[in-house]
């Protein structure tokens, strides 16, 4: 998928999905392909919801079903087995990262359900206890170890954007190692290429300048117009093919949106959409070709049956007219074929107009009625 969100998406679009608390999990659906997950959720008082998840590209509440198998893979099995009917009792980030920490109430007792959105991504399902239930994809780096029974553990934790000082920020920015300031905002504080941009023409420094060369009083600049991006008003609009939470100077907007999640939905479904209403019409042609090929053929066979009545009717009039004679042949040969020779039942039956021939080894008797 083209489309992925970055920590700073995420933090806007927790609050949308905390609209999804006290839901019921009532079913699960994964593509067999790759991990697109579905739960299907019930919301008292509001009714079907769907929370979609793409592993490692997005996650979003959405109305529309799309197509998945109702056989799971092994994965969605086990959650299936695990977390069918549980609760969903609290949504959040977990400090600037991109995983969401789902947790939940189920007969079994607590769970914690961890999608990471970073890397090749992944879903991990654990106890109350953080021991790993069910993992989609089990993965090793170094000390840390997804797989069932292990006890889940986080990444190592990246700069919290959300919490760090002023002091820290001024030395975490001037010791970064990258190449220029855009690249050290985007990838050691996690703010990604566009929004690392965006702070730094609001502020009009050049992106190429290196970390090293930033001054205490730039420094200072830039950590204030990060917390002002993060804490600027929800304004979901549409840039190209990406959505973005908030109204930004670097871009023309081309469409805004309610919410940030139904920005997301446009983007995620409009490819699922055509591709099903493409389905759909292949399927809808090959069924009216398959109705079309039967239809043909009951035609044909009612033509057949007509003919058939048609010259069953003139037989059975011949027959009728030719009654007597027909009567007689059969009385005759039935009399005399243990007396007489088939030749010279066949001479005596030449005298009568309706015969033709007569194949004693088959019993084929032909007259001709006409």
């Amino acid at each position: 998928m083209e489309y992925n969100l970055s920590s700073l998406d995420i933090h806007f679009l927790i609050p949308e999905l905390k609209s999804l608390i006290g839901a019921k999990i009532e079913k699960i659906f994964q593509t067999k392909e790759d991990f697109n997950i579905l739960f299907a959720l019930h919301i008292s008082g509001e009714g079907k919801k769907f929370l979609y998840t793409s592993i490692p590209d997005v996650i979003c509440i959405t109305d529309f079903k799309p197509d998945f198998p109702d056989l799971p893979p092994s994965f969605c099995s086990s959650l299936r087995r695990k977390i069918t009917n549980a609760k969903i009792k609290e949504i959040n980030q977990i400090n600037f990262e991109r995983i969401i920490k789902i947790d939940l109430s189920t007969k079994h007792g607590d769970a914690i359900l961890y999608i990471e959105l970073f890397s090749t991504g992944n879903i991990i399902l654990t106890d109350g206890e953080n021991q790993i239930l069910a993992v989609a994809k089990s993965q090793t780096w170094g000390k840390r170890t997804l797989k069932n029974r292990e006890e889940y553990k986080l990444p190592p934790q990246q700069i919290n954007l959300l919490e760090i000082s002023q002091q820290e920020f001024n030395k975490n920015i001037t010791s970064s190692d990258k190449e220029s300031i855009v690249k050290s905002l985007a990838i050691d504080f996690s703010l990604g290429g566009v929004f690392s941009e965006e702070v730094l023409m609001n502020l009009d420094l050049d992106k190429n300048k290196s970390p090293s060369q930033i001054t205490p009083e730039e420094s200072e600049k830039i950590y204030n117009q990060i917390k002002n991006l993060i804490n600027s008003p929800v304004k979901p609009n549409k840039v190209g093919n990406k959505i973005y939470p908030i109204e930004m100077k670097s871009l023309i907007p081309e469409e805004f949106f309610e919410t940030f999640n139904q920005g997301i939905n446009k983007i995620v479904f409009q490819n699922y959409k055509k591709t099903e209403k493409a389905k759909i019409e292949v399927e809808k042609k090959e069924s009216l070709s398959k109705i079309s090929k039967i239809l043909n053929a009951q035609k044909n066979q009612l033509q057949g049956l007509e003919q058939s009545k048609e010259e069953n009717t003139e037989k059975g009039e011949l027959i009728y007219k030719n009654y007597s004679q027909i009567k007689e042949i059969l009385e005759y040969i039935q009399k005399n074929k243990k007396i007489k020779s088939w030749n010279e039942i066949k001479k005596e039956l030449e005298k009568n107009d309706l015969f033709v021939s007569l194949d004693e080894h088959t019993g084929k008797l032909e007259l001709n009625l006409e």
